[in-house]
């Protein structure tokens, strides 16, 4: 599937009506439920297992292997203004190819620490700490 996104099934389950619905084995549920945070129900989605981090957890918790859900994000036009669609899907979904163009350029995120080691190579120093203080 390509661009997709992902759901950790983890934070899913935090849902109570998501969670009754998987139980229940409801899938008109689960698909209301899914359409709801992005997920283009029309199309496929499916079931994989990866290690991931789900977006409940903290900085300090280890990733962890277990389910999520793949799908194809909604391009809807309620969607897109919604507020909750990412940055990515509202470019994709922008009809005028030369706007999408400049603003995939100007959505590009600086990386100025990759930039520099790829002109310049990476450069390990050895510092030598002196534990010894003068007066």
């Amino acid at each position: 599937m390509s661009n997709t996104r992902v759901w950790s099934m983890h934070d899913l389950m935090s849902n109570v009506d998501f969670k009754q619905a998987v139980v229940d084995n409801d899938k008109k549920t689960i698909n209301t439920l899914l359409y709801q945070v992005g997920v283009d129900t029309s199309q496929e989605w499916k079931i994989v297992e990866r290690l991931h981090k789900p977006l409940s957890f903290k900085n300090y918790e280890e990733p962890i292997f277990g389910p999520m859900v793949e799908y194809f994000p909604r391009t809807d036009k309620s969607w897109l203004t919604s507020g909750y669609a990412s940055v990515e899907d509202v470019i994709e979904a922008t009809p005028d190819s030369f706007m999408r163009s400049e603003l995939m350029g100007m959505n590009r995120q600086s990386n100025f620490t990759g930039q520099g080691m790829d002109q310049y190579g990476c450069s390990e120093v050895d510092v030598e700490i002196n534990d010894t203080i003068k007066e």
